[in-house]
């Protein structure tokens, strides 16, 4: 977690001269308040019968983690305890993401499925894998790119 530091000039002079509030400075350090920024995750998660390769970004772009997990409720339920903080996610659209989909979104603070052939023509690549596929799609996800398809409600 990140925490920013809000400086108040308490002086003398500023409390003559601006009505007794505080105002922003740098100049002038007599104490500080911390203000909590949490730092939000960017999930891009490739999902297969057996596994899913996932790869975790920040806003930056820096990858935080990435790996494999099993295809299981219980595997999933013990990667969400593990991921640090708020996240978001993205999947791309395949016969496994309903389930996952609706297992995972409850936990997160948005959770999209990207359009399978919409994706193919954005991140087309000579060599696929797994792995770069998790990390084009947190990266898509990062950027707001990702081309969205609806998920039904579990009512339907």
């Amino acid at each position: 977690m990140y925490k920013l530091h809000i400086e108040e000039e308490t002086s003398w002079w500023s409390k003559c001269f601006n009505s007794g509030r505080p105002r922003l400075s740098r100049l002038q350090l007599n104490h500080s308040k911390e203000v909590s920024v949490e730092r939000v995750y960017y999930i891009g998660l490739d999902i297969h019968k057996k596994t899913i390769s996932y790869c975790m970004k920040l806003q930056d772009g820096a990858v935080v983690g990435r790996g494999v997990i099993a295809t299981e409720r219980r595997a999933l339920w013990q990667w969400l305890n593990k991921i640090p903080g708020p996240w978001k996610g993205a999947m791309e659209a395949t016969m496994f993401t309903g389930w996952i989909y609706d297992f995972l979104k409850p936990h997160a603070l948005e959770l999209k499925v990207a359009h399978p052939e919409m994706l193919k023509a954005i991140t087309a690549a000579k060599k696929k894998n797994d792995r770069d596929d998790a990390e084009k799609i947190a990266d898509l996800l990062r950027v707001n790119l990702l081309p969205e398809c609806h998920m039904a409600s579990e009512e339907i």
